[in-house]
This record gives C-alpha cells, sequence and structure tokens, in this order.
C-alpha cells in the first residue's frame, strides 16, 4: 500500500515536470515562429531596398552616358568654334585695313523733298545727336556685359583684341557723327546769316527761298576747292579729282547723308 502510494506520488511528480516542460517548449516555439516571421519581414523590406536601389543604380547609368553624349557634343560644338575662330582671325589679320582704303560713313536720314534746307539742317542735328547719345548706350551696356560675364565666372565670347577694334569703331563713329554735327552747325550759322542779310535788303520781308540756300551752299562748296584743281568734301574731307564736276561733286557730298540722287542743292 505504501509502494503503491509513492509510485503514484512519483509519477505524478513526473507528469507535473513533463508538462512543464511542453508549456516550455510550446513558449520557445511560438517565440521562434514570431522570430521567424520578423526576419520574413525583414527579408523582404531588404529585398525591396535592393530593388529600389537597382533600379537607382540604373537610371543613375543612363542619366551619365547621357551627359557623356552631351558633352561630347560640347565639344565637338567647342572645336568647331574655335577652327572658325582662328579662320576668321587669319582672314583678319590677312585682309587689308589700310585707312585710306575704307569707305567713307554715311549717314542715312529720313528727308521729304518739300522740306527747306534750314528745316533738313535742324533735322540732321536733331537725329545724328540721337545717334551719338545711341552709341553712348550701346557702349555703356557693352561694358556693363563684359563686367557681368566677369562677376559670374563665365568665360567671355569675344577676345581683348575684339573688344579694342569693337571700341575704336564706336569711337570713330561717334568722332564722325560730332564733325559731321559741327561742319552742318557751321553751315546752317553761315546761312541763317545770308539770309538775314537777304531779307533785310527786301522792301517787304520775305522768307529766303530755297533756290538763295541752294545758291549759297554751293558757293561754299565751290570755295573748298583745293589749290591743285581738286575739290574737297566737307564731310569725309577726301580731295576729289580735279576733272570732278559740280554735279558729280553735289552727288558725293549728299551720300555722306543718305540722300538720294534727285535730291540735289
Amino acid at each position: 500500500m505504501h509502494s503503491t502510494l509513492m509510485q503514484a506520488k512519483a509519477k505524478k511528480e513526473v507528469d507535473s515536470s513533463i508538462h512543464v516542460a511542453i508549456e516550455d517548449l510550446h513558449f520557445h516555439m511560438r517565440k521562434c515562429k514570431e522570430e521567424g516571421e520578423t526576419l520574413r519581414k525583414q527579408k523582404e523590406h531588404l529585398l525591396q531596398m535592393l530593388d529600389n536601389k537597382t533600379l537607382t543604380t540604373r537610371h543613375l547609368h543612363q542619366s551619365i552616358q547621357q551627359l557623356e553624349r552631351m558633352n561630347s557634343e560640347l565639344q565637338e560644338k567647342v572645336r568647331t568654334l574655335g577652327e572658325e575662330n582662328d579662320r576668321l582671325r587669319k582672314e583678319n589679320r590677312v585682309r587689308p585695313v589700310a585707312k585710306e582704303g575704307r569707305k567713307p560713313f554715311k549717314h542715312n536720314v529720313d528727308i521729304m523733298g518739300s522740306e527747306s534746307w534750314e528745316d533738313l539742317s535742324m533735322k540732321l542735328l536733331e537725329q545724328m545727336e540721337r545717334d551719338i547719345n545711341d552709341l553712348h548706350d550701346m557702349g555703356e551696356k557693352v561694358k556693363d556685359r563684359d563686367g557681368s560675364a566677369t562677376s559670374t565666372g563665365e568665360a567671355p565670347v569675344k577676345s581683348p583684341t575684339d573688344d579694342r577694334e569693337a571700341m575704336q569703331m564706336v569711337t570713330e563713329m561717334k568722332g564722325q557723327l560730332s564733325t559731321i554735327k559741327e561742319r552742318l552747325l557751321q553751315q546752317k550759322a553761315l546761312l541763317q546769316s545770308a539770309a538775314k542779310e537777304q531779307s533785310s535788303d527786301r522792301a517787304t520781308p520775305q522768307r529766303p527761298s530755297d533756290d538763295s540756300f541752294r545758291v549759297f551752299f554751293t558757293q561754299q562748296l565751290s570755295s573748298t576747292k583745293k589749290p591743285d584743281g581738286g575739290k574737297q568734301c566737307p564731310m569725309c574731307e577726301e580731295t576729289l579729282p580735279s576733272g570732278t564736276t559740280q554735279a558729280e561733286y553735289e552727288h558725293h557730298v549728299m551720300s555722306h547723308l543718305g540722300a538720294p540722287a534727285s535730291h540735289r542743292f
């Protein structure tokens, strides 16, 4: 009887130990399952990140290839423009730039045949003043553009030689316009003086006709004749051949003002 009780007690303890062991095993299995699920999710996330990285790398490779093509095209354009620039520089050095061979500056102006020479001279003066101001503004814009290109670090397109030539051309044009303006002012003063003298001699004051201005201005042009027989243009100071007729001489002077051939003195 006593042994039976001992066996029952021992069996109960063994069953209790087995139950505890089974519970522990179930707990560890649940933990392992949860950890396995967590690892599976982490694996999926890492695979997705790897796919995104692969796609990004592919896009970067395509961008690099496109930039390399653009770089090659730009280098080819730079090389072509450099060759063209060298060719133009050589042509510019070879081309004769003698001052006496340069064509005289022609100032275009819109005139009407019905206007008097006094009104025409006033219109010429006003237009030349506007042209001088435009040339001054152009020079200031060139300076501002060069200064802005230097401040932003951009490479200037023109060389210092080109800039000097451009500024020299602007200076020459301004000088020519100033000279023409001074001579027109002198001619205007002479015309006004002649008009006053003629009007004072008449009984009834009348406005001098265009013919009187034509005669007076023609006399002024004729007085520019050189001692050697040739006539000198008051605009470009060029001495014409001795065989030049008065009509040809007047046509040459008017060509500087951009007037048509039929509009003579």
